[in-house]
């Protein structure tokens, strides 16, 4: 069952279909801190600890401090990646999706744990709901 983007509903879907994908891939495992994705209005908190999320919720003020890494998309773009038409990797390399807190230094240890929360977004979101 798909649940309207960066709902709590949705944010719980993803812990996890996160949680179950790390488990069976291992991926997460090394990314301990705060993961923001966000539409710039709205959007969702990972706290990615030892292998797992701990948490995922909507945005609330004050989560763009604490966060150790934000993406952030256009609406269009969210929904594209959704649908399968656009490689996460690629579009935070094209910018698309915007690294806006954290660096691509920091990042490049993490690209497989990135791809699955990418994979997870993918899963558990329905575009037509965006």
């Amino acid at each position: 069952m798909s649940h309207p983007l960066f709902s709590e509903a949705w944010a719980d879907a993803l812990a996890l279909t996160i949680d179950r994908s790390a488990a069976e891939s291992g991926e997460v495992g090394l990314w301990d801190g705060t993961v923001l994705l966000t539409d710039g209005d709205e959007g969702v908190r990972l706290d990615l600890a030892e292998g797992r999320c701990r948490d995922a919720r909507p945005l609330r003020t004050g989560d763009h401090a604490d966060a150790r890494v934000v993406f952030g998309a256009e609406r269009s773009v969210w929904a594209r990646l959704i649908e399968g038409e656009l490689d996460p990797m690629e579009a935070v390399m094209a910018r698309e999706i915007r690294l806006e807190k954290g660096s691509f230094l920091e990042l490049l240890p993490h690209i497989d744990s990135a791809r699955l929360i990418f994979r997870s977004v993918r899963e558990v979101a329905d575009a037509g709901e965006l």
